[in-house]
């Protein structure tokens, strides 16, 4: 399968919900979740994060500082890079 030319995120069949979107150059979003994993909180609070063209702009726990563009159903980690892989070697 060639690997995806489009700036816009993929769906992955693993996910149990899609990747959120990243933001076109320019533009800002702003993320809220009941369930975020937060620098300086050693537990899962409501929370958020704000972008602009895709890079973090913002965090912040409780309520977000304005109407949210999105609702999170999940888990929000900003800043989280899952770089583990399978099949390294050969083996899996």
């Amino acid at each position: 399968m060639p690997f995806p030319t489009s700036s816009s995120p993929q769906p992955n069949p693993h996910l149990a919900t899609p990747p959120l979107p990243t933001g076109e150059v320019g533009t800002r979003l702003l993320v809220h979740a009941q369930r975020a994993l937060l620098p300086g909180y050693p537990d899962l609070v409501a929370g958020w994060v704000e972008t602009a063209a895709g890079r973090i702009t913002a965090v912040g726990a409780g309520d977000a500082p304005h109407t949210p563009d999105i609702e999170w159903d999940g888990v929000l980690s900003p800043g989280f890079v899952d770089i583990h892989s399978h099949g390294g070697g050969g083996a899996n």
